[in-house]
């Protein structure tokens, strides 16, 4: 978009910023506010036409997209054709615009629902998991296999050189857990406490680190501890910390089961869900706007790094260690989406009431022991409770494509229903 402004504009604006900046300027042999035009130009001139500049563009960009009908998607760029004294001022903004969308496969939609129950040997598994999280760890006599936890020195080259991130002292880890690649933890089985060992290694493909994708490494490995893991019986101690006082595995069980119906109403609402949202993006193909993908991209920066616990870091080193090809396709994805379901809120006119939202609060406060002061608590949070209305528009346009979709059911266990369901 090209805006031109008459050269009269401009020179007033930069005038006025020169009188403005005249009223403080201090030079010598002048007094506040006294200074005459030509010394104020001459020392202040390069200032006041960059003001006048930044006070220009914000005047006339929003203006001439208002005249242009245009919907910008993102901050533009702002190239200056001319800027010179006694010039008329041109300058070209350069945007991306949000797409016209027209949606499509909403009627008829294939969605399965899950046909699932809690079985007994559902609540074995859980139960099982359970216990591999609360295993001890006692010294062991013997090769190491997996299923033992170790504790190494390792130093890896390739062709002989040493790479960042391949040396390490006293690091432990479980072997066959799929901490470290699959061939080194592979290639520790067998060892004995103060045994040395080369252990070659071949990065995937797909390997995090792109020089060392598909290549072939070894690893001088020393095993400096040794330690075999036992399961800890489900008794009234076991049972204790899971909240059950002189409880026993019966009562246990019964607990893991009433959990896990409660995760099996989520875990059905969320595969629905995520069926409904692949169905749109599949039968939607839209030209996403690089600006509001770059949004996503930062947005879901400062997101993985809050939950690292990283706290402030510069911009740039946060960059270098969360690149944006980490996020680009799901920036792609989480963008298309987010376009095609305002279009669906528009075109169905979908709304959102306050009893709505104030039902999911209710909901959501409902998981805590004191429900009304968790609600207090998350109405004072005003970023909360507009991620909340986000929620319960995107729930009603899941209830919209339902309306119109074509069910069957589908048998599932408890864990492949989960699987599929995703967080």
């Amino acid at each position: 978009m090209r805006v031109s402004i008459p050269s009269a504009d401009f020179e007033k604006a930069v005038s006025d910023n020169l009188k403005r900046i005249g009223k403080h300027a201090r030079i010598d042999g002048f007094r506040p506010g006294k200074v005459p035009a030509k010394f104020l130009g001459e020392r202040y001139g390069a200032r006041a036409r960059q003001d006048a500049l930044s006070e220009l563009l914000e005047k006339t960009y929003p203006q001439a997209l208002k005249e242009s009908e245009l919907q910008p998607a993102g901050q533009p760029e702002i190239e200056f054709e001319q800027v010179e004294a006694g010039g008329e001022l041109t300058y070209v903004a350069i945007f991306d615009v949000y797409p016209e969308i027209k949606v499509q496969g909403i009627e008829g939609m294939g969605i399965k629902e899950a046909q699932t129950e809690v079985t007994p040997a559902d609540v074995d598994v859980v139960l099982q998991r359970l216990r591999e999280q609360k295993k001890t760890f006692d010294d062991k006599d013997a090769p190491a296999e997996l299923g033992d936890r170790v504790e190494i020195d390792f130093n890896g080259t390739v062709d002989g050189e040493a790479f960042e991130g391949g040396a390490g002292e006293n690091t432990q880890l479980e072997l066959g857990a799929g901490q470290f690649l699959k061939d080194m933890e592979e290639g520790i089985v067998g060892m004995s406490v103060g045994e040395s060992r080369d252990v070659p290694v071949t990065f995937p493909d797909d390997y995090h680190a792109e020089d060392l994708r598909g290549k072939a490494a070894v690893f001088a490995v020393t095993l400096k501890k040794l330690e075999t893991s036992s399961l800890p019986e489900v008794d009234a101690a076991f049972c204790e910390q899971f909240g059950l006082e002189n409880g026993d595995e019966a009562a246990l069980r019964a607990k893991l089961t009433e959990s896990m119906e409660k995760e099996l109403g989520q875990a059905r609402l969320r595969y629905i869900k995520k069926q409904v949202m692949e169905n749109i993006l599949a039968a939607n193909t839209t030209d996403v706007p690089k600006g509001l993908v770059a949004q996503e991209v930062e947005r879901m920066r400062q997101e993985a790094s809050q939950r690292f616990g990283q706290g402030q870091i510069p911009h740039e080193e946060l960059h270098k260690m969360l690149p944006d090809e980490l996020f680009s396709e799901q920036a792609k994805r989480r963008t298309a989406l987010g376009l095609i379901i305002g279009e669906i809120i528009k075109s169905a006119g979908i709304k959102v009431s306050e009893e709505q939202v104030e039902g999911k609060l209710a909901e959501i406060a409902g998981e805590f022991e004191d429900a009304e002061s968790a609600q207090q608590y998350y109405r004072q949070d005003q970023n909360f409770m507009q991620s909340l209305r986000a929620m319960v528009l995107e729930d009603q346009v899941v209830q919209h494509c339902l309306d119109n979709a074509k069910r069957e059911a589908e048998s599932l266990s408890f864990d492949e229903l989960t699987q599929k369901a995703g967080n």
